[in-house]
């Protein structure tokens, strides 16, 4: 499932796959848009640098991933899965749902999305957690189209067993 083309219509052929080592720059620009339009400091280069690091490392329980069109990164989002109680297995933490304002209205996002939660499956978890601002209608919407249910405002989550 994992790098495979995905088109929808007319739309942009599409890419979503796992982060490799040749998207750190491009991770670093589409961090820097994502902090830019909340209006929010962007961490240290360092620290992003082993953030993305740290989903490359095949042990480790973080993962990115991007939506490629055109060989061009153009959104991405993080995966952490955490172990739980819950059915004796995990839950996914998914953050960081970002695409360009200019590919943004394509279906990238819910190709990300449904990406993120075949991996959170496959990887055991028996839920998946996220949040959002209050004032983001269109995400709201996009994680309500998949299936995801608000709990307080500000977190969706949606059950997978």
């Amino acid at each position: 499932m994992f790098g495979r083309q995905l088109a929808r219509g007319a739309g942009p052929q599409v890419v979503v796959r796992p982060a490799v080592p040749e998207d750190r720059q491009a991770f670093l620009v589409l961090a820097q848009a994502l902090y830019q339009e909340f209006g929010e400091d962007r961490p240290p280069r360092r620290r992003l640098t082993k953030l993305f690091d740290d989903a490359l490392a095949p042990a480790l329980p973080f993962k990115l991933f991007f939506a490629v069109v055109a060989d061009e990164p153009c959104g991405m989002l993080s995966l952490a899965i955490v172990p739980t109680t819950q059915g004796a297995g995990c839950f996914g933490y998914l953050d960081d749902v970002f695409v360009l304002q200019q590919r943004r209205g394509q279906g990238i996002g819910a190709k990300l999305m449904r990406e993120a939660l075949n991996h959170a499956r496959k990887s055991g978890c028996v839920r998946v957690e996220l949040g959002t601002r209050r004032d983001n209608a269109h995400a709201r919407r996009l994680y309500e189209r998949l299936g995801f249910e608000e709990l307080d405002g500000v977190r969706y989550w949606l059950m997978l067993r």
